[in-house]
């Protein structure tokens, strides 16, 4: 028996026998192979038994949910060999949008080269254009056991602003008073919270009027949410009154509010200005004076305050505008006032009346009257003369 170096050993064969009985010897000898020995062409990594062993940990990434236009954190993937031999990594898929390698201690070329018990990171990010859920799959192939995949996934999420209504419309408001309120709402029927960075300030005849929403700016309103704004209008001058609000948010659905609304106001017209009850005897009565309080405006106007009557001027219940204050003139309508002249002694006289409401127009009128002493007023000294 033979041995060489490389631990196979050769034996030799028997002599082959004759038929006539004579030996004739053939050296033949066979190689047979240690068990488990490499073989002359064996891979390198292979030699006495060793090989790599890819361990791809985790195997999928979730994002979850991450706002449309933004960049999320970056997850890790590691791989590790965990064999006794080095590995080549020979393919590794490239991610696509909205997925992103972002870089990790392996290599950015192939192939990626994990020596044994050695690991090396690959990191990922997920940044989506859309709404919606989004995967990717990546394959790895290593020239060891273990190639396998990576799965991304994530969903790109986003508020979305919804003005309703998105105008007000107050209608006729009577200059100087101020509208009942009137509310919109501001609603995120997205899928993730929202903020209003912009919203114009009321002005003018109109003015923010209370409501959920906070008064500062961000106003924050979560998926699913809303809150309230309610507006007033108290107009100052007669016509139709406009304006626009900028509402600006960090999603779609920014727009404007439109508001309008008509000041109206009644106009009060006194006929006459002016009344003499001219020259009358101390103690007798005129006869009556009447003025007319006519609204020729496009509201209804009301009086609240009306100088009272003041010796020797008297306020009658004849008139049609009544007795008790405030009374009410409607757009188109009059009434009336009636007063006497009642002197009580010689003498002139006169008052100016002045009237207050919520009208334009007119405001004040006089009354005058000249009045002599009567028959039964004349004085007896004894020295006039008899007839």
């Amino acid at each position: 028996m033979l041995f060489d170096l490389s631990g196979a050993y050769a034996q030799s064969a028997p002599a082959d026998s004759t038929a006539t009985g004579s030996v004739t010897a053939h050296a033949s000898t066979r190689t047979l192979a240690r068990p488990n020995a490499p073989s002359a062409d064996a891979a390198p990594g292979l030699v006495m038994g060793l090989k790599g062993n890819l361990f791809i940990d985790p195997i999928s990434l979730n994002f979850g949910g991450v706002r449309v236009g933004n960049v999320s954190a970056k997850s890790t993937v590691t791989l590790s060999n965990n064999g006794t031999a080095s590995l080549n990594v020979t393919a590794l898929d490239t991610p696509t949008a909205p997925f992103a390698r972002s870089g990790g201690t392996c290599s950015d070329t192939l192939p990626i080269t994990i020596a044994a018990s050695e690991i090396c990171t690959l990191t990922y990010t997920f940044s989506p254009s859309v709404i919606g859920f989004a995967e990717q799959l990546l394959t790895v192939t290593a020239d060891a056991p273990g190639s396998g995949s990576i799965e991304l996934m994530g969903s790109g999420i986003q508020g979305h602003l919804l003005i309703d209504p998105t105008s007000l419309d107050f209608g006729n408001v009577v200059v100087g008073s101020v509208s009942d309120g009137l509310t919109l709402m501001l609603a995120n029927n997205g899928t993730d919270s929202l903020e209003v960075t912009v919203l114009t300030e009321a002005s003018g005849a109109f003015a923010r009027a209370g409501g959920t929403c906070p008064e500062g700016l961000p106003i924050t309103i979560e998926a699913s949410g809303h809150c309230l704004i309610n507006y007033s209008f108290s107009p100052q001058a007669t016509g139709l009154a406009e304006q626009t609000l900028t509402v600006s948010a960090n999603s779609p659905g920014s727009g404007t509010i439109d508001l309008s609304g008509t000041g109206i106001q009644g106009n009060l017209v006194i006929d006459p200005n002016a009344i003499d009850f001219g020259t009358l005897a101390a103690g007798d009565l005129s006869a009556v004076g009447t003025i007319t309080l006519a609204n020729n405006g496009n509201a209804r106007l009301n009086v609240d305050s009306l100088t009272l009557a003041e010796h020797p001027f008297v306020r009658t219940n004849d008139g049609s505008c009544g007795n008790v204050l405030p009374f009410t003139i409607g757009a188109g309508a009059s009434c009336t006032l009636t007063y006497l002249f009642a002197p009580t002694e010689a003498g002139s006289a006169q008052q100016g009346f002045v009237l207050g409401s919520n009208a334009s127009g007119e405001t004040d009128f006089q009354l005058s009257g000249e009045a002599v002493p009567g028959q039964d007023a004349i004085f007896f000294d004894g020295f006039e003369p008899f007839n």
